[in-house]
């Protein structure tokens, strides 16, 4: 995979790779664990919570013409 963004312009061999998991929904709650869980393999979680707060620090922000604010606004109606 880093082979491929280096080939593609979009990392070079200082690049870090982590893996990670966004969720649009978590079986019972269970996001703390599924937190503990993947930050002990060196993995990223975004909960929905996570994903919640950021679509709307995205949609507080004023007119820009860029499709992810956008969207954001679109849908925080």
């Amino acid at each position: 995979m880093k082979q491929d963004l280096i080939d593609l312009g979009m990392g070079t061999n200082e690049t870090e790779i982590t893996l990670g998991l966004a969720a649009g929904n978590v079986y019972q709650s269970k996001s703390k664990e599924i937190r503990e869980f993947l930050n002990s393999k060196g993995w990223h979680f975004l909960s929905p919570e996570d994903i919640r707060e950021k679509v709307t620090d995205l949609a507080s922000k004023g007119y820009e013409n860029e499709p992810s604010i956008i969207t954001a606004k679109i849908l925080m109606r």
